[in-house]
């Protein structure tokens, strides 16, 4: 079956859009890492424990609240909990 001409080209659209989407995640991430990076040389500074539960649950929290969807907030709590655990805590 021929895939119409304006189908082939939203499937490319839409592949383009996700890609972009990933690239921008991506960036947020280490630029969250980056922080979280400052956040520990400062705490360690002033000899302030490296984690902070209390902050770690803050997106949680956030989630729980003001997600619009369509992700449920348990998929977005379980990205959390990995982001959170791969970079060391302190949410």
């Amino acid at each position: 079956m021929e895939i119409p001409l304006e189908v082939k080209a939203e499937i490319e659209r839409r592949t383009a859009t996700l890609s972009e989407f990933d690239q921008l995640i991506i960036g947020l991430l280490n630029r969250r890492q980056g922080e979280l990076h400052l956040l520990r040389m400062a705490r360690r500074q002033y000899g302030l424990p490296l984690q902070d539960t209390t902050q770690e649950q803050r997106p949680l929290r956030f989630i729980r609240t003001m997600n619009p969807g369509p992700m449920t907030c348990g998929m977005l709590e379980r990205i959390y909990a990995a982001i959170i655990r791969e970079g060391g805590g302190d949410g």
